[in-house]
């Protein structure tokens, strides 16, 4: 599903399935990295935890995308997993599906505000996104995409005040 962002961003390709991890120093080139999981059944390996946050600590921003990351992090991942998702992702895990295949950008952020997204299929929405996780912020992260129907957390950002680094 690489081609629905490729043909909507400008940007540099890492297969990992065919070249292995991106090695740090590759991420390093890059202001920005967005860290695409689609519909992987392992979301983010070890690995690419520790790579993520390397990236984020050298003050990177990330924009990481996908679906069942708290699902497959925190039911079924280890107290490493768990810990990389509260204190790296600064997010909660609510609940496995939403059963909402439409986010809202929340009205007091402006990056969002007015912005509508389908995850699936439908209107130009990548096809792939059916399980999308429930998540709550963990402060200071906050809120920037909502389910539409339930209201609930479907994207947050945080932003470190020591390094800028983004998420």
């Amino acid at each position: 599903y690489k081609e629905h962002y490729s043909t909507h961003l400008f940007c540099d390709n890492w297969e990992q399935s065919a070249q292995g991890c991106a090695p740090i120093d590759e991420l390093l080139k890059y202001k920005t990295v967005v860290w695409f999981t689609g519909d992987e059944d392992e979301t983010l390996t070890t690995v690419e935890q520790q790579l993520i946050t390397q990236f984020l600590e050298f003050g990177g921003r990330v924009l990481l995308t996908g679906q069942n990351i708290g699902y497959d992090l925190l039911e079924n991942g280890s107290p490493e997993d768990s810990l990389f998702f509260t204190t790296t992702l600064h997010a909660q895990y609510l609940e496995n599906n939403s059963n909402d295949f439409m986010i809202n950008g929340v009205e007091d952020i402006a990056e969002t505000n007015g912005m509508s997204c389908w995850l699936i299929n439908a209107f130009g929405g990548a096809g792939n996104q059916t399980s999308p996780d429930v998540i709550i912020p963990i402060e200071p992260a906050e809120s920037i995409f909502t389910y539409s129907t339930t209201g609930s957390c479907a994207g947050l950002r945080y932003e470190n005040p020591a390094n800028h680094a983004r998420l």
